[in-house]
């Protein structure tokens, strides 16, 4: 090993034995009293043990007299030697129980379904009777088709066909009683 390189060495083990471990930075939280107080403790939260400082309006820190003090939130914290000896937290009141509303009634409601659904039902047992109707009119009509397509077709210019007449007036009441199932 060289001159300078041992020199080098030399220097670096002496600074690592007169060097003094860094102490690491004190996080401190704050909180406020409920009469305005500034008050900063170690930690994120103020706990039974936390060394406790006071600041005043300038900015000032000092220690914390001995005695209660009654945080924003409502806990109180017991104080003694700048120290916090006891935490009470502030009991949630819990709300006396209103009598549950009484619900609206629904017998009105109740009465109105009830007159609904009635129509609704005859309505279906209407439009039930004129399908039946209306089938059996289209039983009869299939029929006078088939037998129509059964006889033979002989016309006069003279007299129209009876059986002709009665189909057309059956066709038009058909259409009739189809414009009524429409209307429904």
């Amino acid at each position: 090993m060289e001159k300078s390189q041992l020199i080098e060495k030399v220097k670096e083990f002496i600074v690592k034995l007169t060097s003094q471990p860094v102490a690491e930075p004190v996080k401190l939280g704050e909180a406020m009293t409920s009469d305005g107080k500034k008050i900063m403790f170690e930690g994120d939260v103020i706990s039974e043990g936390a060394n406790l400082l006071m600041v005043d309006e300038a900015g000032n820190q000092g220690p914390v007299p001995n005695g209660d003090y009654t945080m924003e939130d409502g806990t109180v914290v017991s104080v003694m030697d700048s120290k916090v000896s006891k935490i009470t937290v502030k009991e949630e009141e819990i709300p006396s129980e209103e009598p549950a509303q009484e619900p609206a009634p629904v017998e009105p409601k109740m009465a109105q379904l009830e007159s609904q659904v009635n129509q609704l039902q005859k309505q279906v047992e209407d439009l039930t009777k004129l399908n039946a109707e209306f089938i059996e009119q289209q039983k009869v009509v299939m029929s006078s088709v088939q037998s129509l397509l059964e006889t033979p077709i002989q016309m006069s210019k003279k007299e129209p066909n009876r059986e002709l007449r009665s189909f057309e007036k059956h066709l038009a009441e058909q259409k009739r009683r189809n414009e009524l199932l429409k209307g429904l």
